[in-house]
C-alpha cells in the first residue's frame, strides 16, 4: 500500500518500485493515509511533513513502524498516542535526541530504547516489552534502515 499527499507522487512510487526494482507483489495506492495503516503489519514513513501523518489509533497491535523521514527537530510523522505506546529503538541515540521530533516533541527521549549498534551486539531482548507498537525511528543511512528493519522484525516473528 502506498500513499503520499500527492497522487503523482504515488503513482512514481508504484512505478519505481516496480519497474526499478522489480518487485512484482502488487502495490495499492490508497486515498489516505489511514487507508495505507490500517491492517499493515509494517508501515514506512518516508516524509518532509511537520505534522503527524500516522495515529497510532489506526495501528493494530505488533506493528512495526520504521520512520526514516521528518528529521528535524519540529518535523513530525508519527503522533503522540503512536510514540507513547511504542518501544523505541533509533540509529543513533545523540542524533535521535537532537534531530528526532518524533522523540522530541512527544516527549519520548527516556522512552528510547536503545540504538542499533546495541542490537547487533546484544540482540533485542523483549522487543516489544509490553507496549503495543515497536518504532525505529533513523535519521541516518538507508541501508541501516533495511538491516534495523530485518532485525527487529525477525526478533518480533520469534
Amino acid at each position: 500500500r502506498v500513499w503520499s499527499r500527492s497522487a503523482d507522487n504515488v503513482k512514481k512510487c508504484i512505478s519505481d518500485v516496480q519497474l526499478d526494482h522489480g518487485i512484482k507483489t502488487p502495490l495499492i495506492a490508497c486515498e489516505s493515509a489511514e487507508q495505507a495503516c490500517v491492517g499493515a503489519d509494517v508501515i514506512v514513513t518516508v516524509s518532509l511533513s511537520r505534522e503527524p501523518v500516522v495515529k497510532g489509533c489506526w495501528l493494530k497491535e505488533g506493528t512495526v513502524i520504521v520512520s526514516v523521514g521528518a528529521c528535524r527537530p519540529d518535523w513530525r510523522e508519527l503522533d503522540d498516542e503512536l510514540m507513547h505506546n511504542s518501544v523505541l529503538y533509533v540509529d543513533s541515540l545523540v542524533a535521535a535526541k537532537a534531530e528526532s521530533g518524533d522523540i522530541i516533541l512527544s516527549g519520548s527521549i527516556d522512552r528510547i530504547k536503545c540504538d542499533i549498534c546495541h542490537i547487533i551486539k546484544e540482540g533485542a531482548g523483549d522487543c516489544r516489552e509490553g507496549k503495543k507498537f515497536i518504532v525505529f525511528k533513523s535519521l541516518g543511512m538507508a541501508v541501516e534502515d533495511i538491516i534495523a528493519l530485518h532485525l527487529v522484525y525477525t526478533k518480533y516473528l520469534k
